[in-house]
């Protein structure tokens, strides 16, 4: 324990010294309240702990907030295993951070399973905080998942895609994909452009794995009933459809039978042997090296079968305020200025898809990103799929969904034996964990 509490605190001493640094100059500036520049004392301190980087953190979001309210003294922990400052171990420390930030599943389990919730509606209310422009999907998950208590509001989001390489396109003489496609029709152009060409095999579409495709599925289908205890996946049909349509119709063909899998992202940028590829929306921010040497472009998540103008549902990154602030006024002025129409619109024109609805956001959407040329309204093409109901368990349930899945694509199991084994081990998993 001696040990764990000594790297904590030359953590936060070394953080300190970096926002010290960089608030520093912010003092001169003419923006910055008398109060802050003539007693810093005035200064409210805020911890934010995330699993980001500290690098993306400092960018995006410390940095615009501290020149926008210098009195906020934020401090940044990043929860990492290799730096001892997981969530229990700061908790084990007697750290009290102000503000905590993850994707959804994720942000849900760990306000659980620590007892970190917080409703921030009064304070919401109390500092006249826009919400009715953030996007509606993430608003009413978090609201049905607590009872109507907002615990964490949506800042920036992430969705599917389906992506194209505009010269295997033009060397076969294929008609380029479009917004607004159905998976047959996709289905039909990617079974144009699978073809076997002097001793190259092409493949006409692949996809990133499994994971966003369970987790984002655009039927809403949920991991886990959590007022019954039991995995979806042996209780809904659509199940069946979605595994079959989306994961394996692609691969019933001789030239997919032969590697055992979709084709994925590296089959996609560095071969070069995939037409159409499955994949999220931030990826091109993420991969700007590899996106800059492909002639590329994107449309719209083809609408699945028996669903009619609805995209993928979105995965957010919400932030909140902790049960544990002793400053959650200060804390709740810091969201207030991260679900910022000014906020979202600065970030949304880098190529960020931000958690809102308003049309300033989406129709500056990439922008001003390393692609401003590239077809960005397709992220917002349809309107996103409710968020399926989430549970406490949903990373584990994911984790034996995609096992599975991932054998029925090498061809291993059948079908219905693939989906009853997934339930059998998502059961036996979730009989071994505590009801909250």
């Amino acid at each position: 324990m001696f040990k764990q509490r000594a790297r904590l605190l030359i953590l936060l001493a070394g953080i300190t010294a970096i926002v010290g640094a960089c608030s520093g100059g912010a003092k001169e500036g003419a923006d910055v309240p008398q109060t802050a520049k003539e007693n810093p004392a005035k200064r409210v301190p805020l911890t934010l702990v995330s699993i980001s980087p500290i690098e993306e953190m400092e960018v995006v979001y410390l940095e615009p907030l501290r020149k926008k309210h210098p009195h906020l003294d934020v401090r940044y922990i990043q929860s990492s295993k290799a730096n001892g400052t997981t969530i229990p171990e700061l908790l084990a420390t007697g750290v009290k951070f102000d503000l905590y930030t993850n994707s959804r599943g994720g942000f849900e389990e760990t306000l659980l399973d620590y007892d970190l919730k917080y409703d921030m509606s009064d304070l919401i209310r109390k500092h006249n905080v826009d919400i009715g422009h953030l996007e509606p999907t993430a608003i009413e998950s978090m609201r049905q998942m607590f009872d109507g208590k907002l615990y964490g509001l949506p800042v920036k989001m992430n969705s599917l895609l389906l992506y194209y390489n505009k010269t295997l396109f033009d060397t076969f003489g294929v008609s380029y994909p479009k917004d607004g496609m159905s998976w047959a029709e996709t289905l039909d152009l990617a079974n144009r452009m699978t073809r076997f060409d002097g001793s190259v095999q092409y493949y006409g579409i692949g996809s990133h794995g499994t994971g966003a495709m369970i987790g984002w599925n655009p039927y809403s289908l949920p991991l886990v009933d959590g007022t019954k205890r039991i995995p979806t996946v042996h209780t809904n049909a659509q199940w069946q459809t979605l595994v079959q349509s989306v994961l394996l119709n692609p691969v019933f063909t001789k030239a997919y039978k032969e590697i055992g899998k979709i084709p994925d992202w590296s089959t996609f940028s560095k071969d070069r042997r995939v037409a159409m590829l499955l994949y999220t929306a931030a990826a091109p921010l993420a991969l700007t090296k590899e996106f800059s040497s492909l002639d590329w472009d994107m449309v719209s998540f083809p609408v699945l079968p028996g669903l009619a103008e609805v995209g993928s549902q979105v995965s957010p990154n919400y932030f909140g305020i902790t049960s544990l602030s002793e400053h959650k006024e200060a804390a709740m002025e810091a969201i207030k200025f991260w679900t910022s129409l000014e906020f979202f619109v600065e970030n949304s024109k880098g190529g960020t898809l931000m958690a809102s609805r308003a049309k300033e956001v989406r129709e500056t959407l990439g922008s001003e990103s390393p692609f401003p040329s590239k077809n960005w309204q397709a992220v917002t093409y349809y309107p996103f799929a409710p968020l399926a109901a989430t549970t406490n368990v949903d990373s584990k349930a994911r984790s034996i969904y995609e096992k599975h899945l991932n054998a029925l694509l090498a061809g291993t199991v059948d079908l219905n034996t693939g989906l009853r084994m997934m339930a059998e081990e998502t059961q036996k998993m979730i009989d071994e964990q505590p009801n909250p």
